[in-house]
């Protein structure tokens, strides 16, 4: 593994998720423009179950055919045709899960919505299995340009129907169209129809692949659960316009999360070849590239939260103005969420995503019981802190199995820089309440705890390379 493979993973990865991101952004700007409050919340609440629900098809198998492609990509095929036929067949139980779920939950004038969130499930199970596929042979370009594709499509025609006085259900309608439109471009790869030809599967590999889904599929819904059901209850406690501004918020955290996300995909092979053989030097790499991450993180979090509130009012309209608050507490959860996926990277390039189980489950707990106690309380804001209370002891207990079971130990004194400065720059923004010289004041002692601790040191680029040009180790168990 080069530095210049890596980087172009992880740079055609970032660039195809910020082009979709903007074209979303378009969208839902557009939504929030020409729909009323009742349309934009239904919306919302219809493809937050969609983003919930999108993974558990494939049983919580994704990450784990990935790191398998990445070690032997000749030898999984049998893994990735079995896994694609059996997403096919779970992914109508699911949907019609979801529907059930909407049937009891909601009001009836949200159940349409429902149901076509649940058929675009559909076509996704097939496409998660391509894209899993793609990442384990480490072609993330094609991914990114079949991402690229869809997005640009999704915009202009969805647009094109909201501009026309289409309402919620036929741009889902449309929505589902496009998910085939996507899985068809993946199956012209000829790299992913040869990896899942249904040939290649068998009855002992799809057996042994359910026989490993429980806990797997354990985590995943549990992930799920914790990414996405804070706007899926929010109409149990708040009426659909405050979801409907919530989302909004929801939905730049998630596109804050593709910077972390991206990252993590580029060094999941990485992390698999520097497996037990070489721990120490795994151990090297997350902790430098935690290091930068949250050096560059804090600052660029800052400023987001610094420009928030006026751009909200001038992208959106005025009335959005109000998810400033939520806004920039997800911003913190962005940030401990990134050092979360590094930690689960490390957890499953060691084979230990077992567990990944109970740090999710505490995480679920915290969220649900902190949504149920600040959202009627506090409205859209209560609902960021119930995230961010959640992330946080994600965080915690997580750090603990890894360094106790998994071996590595993150959390060192070369972090100090960038944790004791975010933390510095946290109570300052805090304490300030908003005062127009909180944000530069923050930003000024972050940046100086930051070169005064050594966040930044002399021979990181060339520890950085003599990490990834190891030679491939053979993949192994602790």
């Amino acid at each position: 593994m080069s530095v210049a493979r890596t980087v172009a993973n992880a740079g055609s990865g970032a660039a195809a998720r910020l082009l979709s991101a903007a074209l979303g952004l378009a969208l839902i700007v557009m939504m929030t423009r020409l729909w009323d409050a009742d349309n934009l919340g239904r919306f919302v609440v219809a493809y937050s179950w969609f983003q919930l629900l999108q993974l558990v098809p494939l049983l919580g198998l994704h990450f784990e055919l990935a790191r398998e492609a990445a070690a032997d990509a000749e030898a999984v095929r049998p893994q990735l045709a079995a896994a694609a036929l059996l997403s096919l067949v779970c992914a109508l139980p699911t949907a019609a899960l979801l529907v059930g779920v909407g049937a009891l939950l909601y009001p009836s004038e949200l159940l349409p919505a429902l149901a076509l969130a649940a058929v675009a499930l559909i076509p996704t199970a097939p496409i998660t299995v391509a894209e899993m596929t793609l990442l384990g042979r480490e072609r993330l370009g094609v991914v990114a340009l079949v991402n690229v594709g869809e997005s640009v499509l999704r915009c202009l025609v969805l647009c094109g129907l909201i501009v026309a006085g289409a309402g919620v259900l036929t741009v889902l309608g449309a929505f589902v169209v496009l998910r085939g439109v996507a899985l068809a471009l993946y199956l012209a790869d000829p790299v992913v129809r040869h990896a899942t030809a249904p040939r290649a599967a068998t009855v002992a590999v799809a057996r042994s692949q359910l026989a490993r889904a429980p806990v797997l599929l354990a985590v995943l819904v549990l992930s799920s659960t914790f990414s996405r059901i804070d706007v899926a209850l929010l109409p149990l406690f708040l009426d659909l316009e405050d979801v409907g501004i919530y989302g909004i918020a929801a939905r730049l955290y998630d596109l804050c999360l593709m910077i972390p996300a991206v990252l993590v995909m580029a060094l999941l092979p990485v992390f698999t070849r520097l497996d037990v053989p070489c721990k120490s030097r795994m151990e090297m790499l997350a902790r430098l590239v935690l290091r930068y991450a949250l050096g560059t993180g804090v600052p660029l979090a800052l400023i987001a939260a610094w420009l928030i509130g006026p751009t909200l009012a001038i992208v959106f309209g005025p009335r959005f103005a109000a998810a400033a608050d939520a806004f920039r507490l997800l911003l913190v959860a962005t940030l401990v969420t990134g050092v979360n996926q590094l930690m689960s990277c490390a957890l499953l390039a060691r084979n230990l995503q077992r567990l990944e189980l109970p740090c999710l489950a505490i995480g679920c707990a915290v969220l649900l019981a902190s949504i149920a106690v600040l959202a009627p309380r506090y409205g859209i804001t209560g609902a960021g802190m119930a995230v961010l209370a959640g992330t946080i002891a994600q965080c915690v207990l997580r750090e603990r199995l890894l360094r106790r079971q998994g071996g590595i130990a993150l959390a060192r004194g070369e972090l100090a820089g960038p944790v004791l400065g975010g933390l510095a720059a946290l109570l300052i923004v805090f304490a300030g309440a908003g005062g127009a010289w909180v944000y530069p004041m923050a930003l000024g002692t972050y940046g100086g705890l930051l070169l005064a601790l050594r966040g930044v040191r002399r021979g990181d680029a060339d520890l950085l390379r003599s990490l990834l040009t190891t030679e491939r180790q053979p993949a192994s168990t602790p």
